[in-house]
């Protein structure tokens, strides 16, 4: 009896290690400025919930993260939305992009944006939730510039006990209620 429940627990642990997800979350300055969100696991990663943040404040979409670093104004940009998105492994995609006023990627290092924005980059962490196949859920908290801390604070039976409930109830239960507002998922 103990054999087999042995044999049981390690070909789930095997099942496991065969369809982890780990996310990376990366900027870049070259050849233009962008962000970028990748796969580096054996298993796809069901992205569940995105907090995208200027100086540690929650921001609501990519035009206030630009509000909040370049000033208030038209600002341009190209963005992939994460949020409901599975992660092939292997697959990276870029999620920002920020354009001058004529629409272009910034490429010109003399350009007073393309230095502002390099400057500033490091200044916009991500908190990212998602999950393998089997349920498992991980947080992601990154920046461009720093590395990257892969977390796991909601085992598989919390987060589907969250996500089986309403929104507002499943955030409070989690202690995130503050948050709520910010989160960046379809609806």
């Amino acid at each position: 009896m103990c054999v087999a429940g042995y044999t049981a627990y390690m070909q789930r642990q095997q099942v496991r290690a065969a369809v982890w997800p780990i996310l990376e979350f990366d900027s870049s300055n070259g050849p233009d400025i962008n962000f970028t969100l990748s796969n580096k696991g054996v298993g796809p990663a069901i992205i569940r919930h995105i907090i995208v943040k200027v100086d540690d404040q929650p921001a609501k979409n990519w035009n206030e993260v630009l509000d909040r670093l370049l000033g208030p104004g038209k600002h341009r940009y190209s963005e992939s939305d994460m949020s409901g998105h599975v992660l092939a492994p292997n697959e990276s995609m870029t999620v920002f992009t920020p354009h001058d006023v004529e629409g272009n990627a910034l490429t010109d290092r003399s350009n007073p944006l393309w230095v502002e924005m390099n400057k500033d980059r490091g200044r916009v962490p991500v908190e990212i939730c998602y999950s393998s196949t089997l349920g498992e859920c991980w947080t992601l908290r990154a920046s461009g510039l720093r590395p990257a801390r892969q977390l796991r604070p909601v085992v598989a039976q919390l987060h589907r006990r969250l996500h089986s409930s309403s929104s507002q109830r499943a955030f409070t239960l989690a202690g995130l209620d503050a948050r709520l507002p910010y989160l960046w998922r379809q609806p």
